[in-house]
C-alpha cells in the first residue's frame, strides 16, 4: 500500500457561512500539518533503508 505524499487542497466554499470558513481554515491547516509530516516521515524512511 502506497501513501498519499500531499493531501488535496481542500475547495473554499462560494458565499461561505462564518462555519463554513472555520472548516475551510481547519482544512488547510490540517493539510500543512499531513503534508509536513509526511515529508519528515519519509526522510527517516529514507534513514532506515
Amino acid at each position: 500500500m502506497q501513501l498519499q505524499k500531499t493531501y488535496p487542497r481542500p475547495e473554499r466554499p462560494s458565499d461561505p457561512s462564518p462555519l463554513a470558513m472555520a472548516i475551510y481554515n481547519f482544512e488547510l491547516k490540517a493539510k500543512k500539518y499531513h503534508d509536513e509530516a509526511n515529508k519528515q516521515n519519509s526522510d527517516t524512511e529514507k534513514l532506515k533503508n
